[in-house]
């Protein structure tokens, strides 16, 4: 049930019976001047222009008609021409027991209609540890994932392991060098190298596990050895990581493996060159990408013969529609972010829609921790690991601090509110209200155990007195819109939406708290009422931070 567009499809009935037939596209959005009512639509301006009249004349006749239906209140006209109007107690109410008492269905909204979406995120050089920043892709992406999967995708979601290429070489030297110092050799360690405490983990692990016994090989047998292993532990890490952080993929692929030894890359610089896209020059080899708008022609083989990044990523690409996906939607970093328009391009070239494929900027984090500014280096080793952040903060809270603001703005992560147990942080403060609402119910079942199997386990009453009360309205309204939130956050592929619908949700359920003593209430019909309400107030708290990936406590 989409709130906002049933009372759409209301006020487009009733615009298209009073002009014979006439057909807009009715937008209803909360109303932005205080006290002219609940909501607003321009859909007397968008007819104006059709029926060669003004905006406040065509809002006259609809609002006349509209005063008619029951379902509007305190209809008015602002200018230059949108209709305010309150929605009525009864069709709050209707509206409210189709959600109560239909929860699961009319919270599946399928306009997917089964379409199949791979979503690549996180996808960090098995290099060291995963950082903050991977854990907000890991947080977008889940939230994305689980939205679009709500709304009727299927879902597929891919780690994209970039185990190819000049920077595996150089970490697993990093460790290899650290092994033979490990041995009491003395080494120069090369400034371009990984320098963190974690590359003199690996090799110890390495030492401690199989000896001495790659001190006796050559140095290409080495460099084989080390990277391969350092790749595997680090690997490890990162699904332990990932693991305890509740992100789940349904698919790791390896770059080398599924690749380049495949012969994937090869057939895709095949496409490319049957297709007369390429050229050499200057001892490599060119995609001619300048003539469809990018500002320069890409290296696709580099003077050496190897293959660059970028052809790897076109096939890549190929790969996945080539695997039966309808749309991709990949999670970069802000580093990356020149290399989508080259991308779209060369997708294009080779006969892909690039309309399927969509690329999201996942943006830097300000850690802020005691006001000081924590700067991340992986090569240096300065970083914040994800294992870190969690093992000082519940993961639930790092996970809602991810997703507070869209994924493309730079995001300052608090350590000290994020630790807060109060109101002043957003995550125990919409936790704390969910748990409310579980302590009322629970409360019901133990002290008024009929009402609890009527209302709660049966459902057995209709919505006949709620919604009187302005704490009440407030509350019941917010709750409505529930569905709406979901498909414009999937729509939008921004969660951040979600989370600020709950922050709303979570003020308004704490004002009625406050103001209403359910289980007292006299009036047996108020009291299920409320009780109802309550209710509902706690399947859509818990169902929205299940959509988060974030758990809701019953108990704090």
């Amino acid at each position: 049930m989409l709130f906002k567009d049933t009372i759409a499809d209301i006020v487009h009935t009733i615009v298209n019976d009073k002009f014979s037939g006439f057909n807009i596209d009715v937008k209803i959005e909360p109303t932005k001047i205080q006290g002219l009512g609940d909501y607003s639509t321009n859909a007397a301006m968008i007819a104006a222009g059709k029926l060669k009249k003004t905006p406040l004349v065509i809002a006259e006749e609809i609002v006349e008609e509209m005063k008619k239906n029951s379902v509007f209140n305190d209809v008015n006209i602002s200018k230059p021409g949108f209709i305010n109007f309150k929605v009525s107690a009864v069709f709050l109410r209707e509206s409210l027991q189709k959600l109560y008492s239909n929860f699961n269905s009319f919270t599946n909204i399928n306009f997917g209609d089964n379409k199949k979406y791979n979503i690549e995120f996180v996808s960090a050089n098995p290099t060291g540890p995963l950082n903050v920043v991977n854990a907000r892709a890991a947080s977008v992406g889940m939230a994305v994932s689980n939205l679009l999967s709500r709304s009727g995708y299927s879902v597929t979601r891919e780690y994209y392991i970039n185990d190819a290429g000049t920077q595996m070489e150089i970490f697993g030297n990093s460790v290899r060098l650290r092994y033979i110092e490990l041995h009491g050799l003395t080494i120069e360690f090369p400034e371009n190298h990984y320098q963190g405490d974690y590359v003199i983990e690996i090799a110890q692990y390495i030492k401690e596990t199989f000896g001495d016994i790659y001190m006796h090989i050559s140095e290409q047998e080495q460099r084989k050895v080390f990277k391969n292993k350092s790749r595997e532990l680090v690997l490890q890490w990162q699904r332990e990581a990932l693991e305890e952080f509740g992100v789940k993929f349904d698919v790791w692929y390896s770059e080398e493996l599924e690749l380049h030894r495949s012969g994937k890359i090869e057939k895709a610089f095949e496409l490319i060159k049957n297709r007369n896209l390429s050229y050499e020059a200057e001892g490599a080899v060119w995609l001619n990408t300048k003539k469809s708008g990018d500002e320069k022609d890409r290296a696709l083989y580099r003077g050496t013969g190897a293959p660059t990044y970028f052809l790897g990523d076109i096939a890549y690409h190929k790969d996945k529609f080539d695997r039966g996906f309808d749309y991709l939607l990949d999670f970069w970093g802000p580093d990356h972010h020149g290399h989508i328009k080259r991308t779209e391009i060369a997708l294009d070239l080779l006969g892909m829609d690039t309309a399927k494929f969509k690329v999201l900027i996942i943006q830097q984090i300000n850690f802020i921790n005691h006001g000081e500014h924590l700067k991340m280096s992986k090569r240096k080793g300065k970083l914040v690991t994800l294992q870190e952040l969690i093992s000082e903060i519940d993961k639930n809270v790092c996970k809602f601090f991810f997703l507070m603001r869209s994924n493309d703005s730079h995001l300052d992560f608090d350590i000290g509110l994020a630790k807060t147990e109060s109101s002043e942080n957003p995550v125990y403060y919409v936790q704390y209200a969910h748990a409310r609402a579980c302590s009322i119910i629970e409360k019901c079942r133990n002290e008024h155990n009929q009402l609890y199997i009527k209302i709660i386990m049966n459902r057995e009453f209709k919505f006949s007195e709620i919604g009187n009360e302005p704490e009440e309205n407030e509350l019941i309204k917010t709750l409505l819109t529930y569905t709406d939130e979901i498909k414009s956050s999937a729509m939008s592929l921004q969660p951040h939406r979600l989370t600020n619908y709950l922050r709303k949700l979570s003020s308004d359920f704490h004002t009625f708290y406050h103001k209403f003593k359910v289980l007292n209430c006299e009036n047996v019909a108020l009291k299920e009422d409320r009780l109802a309400l309550i209710d509902c107030f706690r399947m859509v708290t818990f169902d929205a931070l299940q959509l988060l990936n974030i758990s809701a406590p019953e108990k704090m």
